[in-house]
């Protein structure tokens, strides 16, 4: 890892769920009802799994969860019923603040984006309620690219709208997949968990 200097990038890529919102709970709280009012039976989909799937996008893990514990559950329908409850739930949803108080310090005269395993518009839902929307004018979600993380598709995306190298960009993630993703795009990368209390000073993780 190396200490990090933001000027040395042209461009600032951030995953959103678990990075720049506390909304990974609120997540695991609409998948758990979810797939118990589908199935009518207890969720075997354990916090523990749900957190390995960070950045995997919602209809890969509905397909996941019908090969790994049998269920029969229609992936689009099901997806679209976690989605919709999870924006019922969406005031629960708190900043990260570490995470944005770096956006605010970046500002609006940087090139920054959202690339994110969510839809586009829960992502801009999210950020709407925490205030941020006018500081991404690139999102990019899941039902934007072919291959959600840890696929680089989405990082290369997200760079390619801003008009920047991706070698040239900056990813800041929390999941396994989404530093993955990052990485294999070409970008170095920030593991936020870390820093999620204040005062620490910000290291990268080398691209591949």
């Amino acid at each position: 890892m190396k200490h990090i200097n933001f000027n040395e990038y042209d461009g600032f890529i951030f995953d959103l769920d678990g990075t720049i919102a506390d909304t990974m709970p609120v997540h695991y709280h609409a998948w758990t009802s979810t797939l118990e009012r589908k199935t009518g039976q207890p969720s075997r989909f354990t916090e523990a799994l749900f957190y390995s799937k960070g950045g995997v996008p919602a209809r890969e893990i509905v397909a996941w969860l019908n090969k790994e514990h049998g269920y029969n559950l229609p992936i689009e329908e099901t997806t679209e019923e976690k989605e919709n409850l999870f924006l019922t739930f969406l005031s629960e949803v708190q900043p990260i603040e570490p995470v944005i108080n770096v956006v605010k310090k970046l500002g609006k005269e940087r090139k920054l984006a959202v690339a994110s395993g969510g839809y586009t518009e829960i992502v801009r839902h999210t950020l709407e309620k925490l205030g941020l929307l006018e500081y991404f004018p690139v999102l990019v979600g899941a039902d934007q690219v072919k291959q959600g993380k840890p696929s680089p598709e989405i990082y290369l995306r997200a760079a390619e709208l801003l008009g920047v190298n991706p070698k040239k960009c900056l990813a800041f993630e929390d999941g396994e997949p989404g530093i993955i993703s990052a990485r294999a795009a070409g970008m170095q990368v920030i593991d936020v968990k870390p820093y999620y209390c204040e005062g620490r000073s910000w290291y990268t993780i080398p691209a591949k």
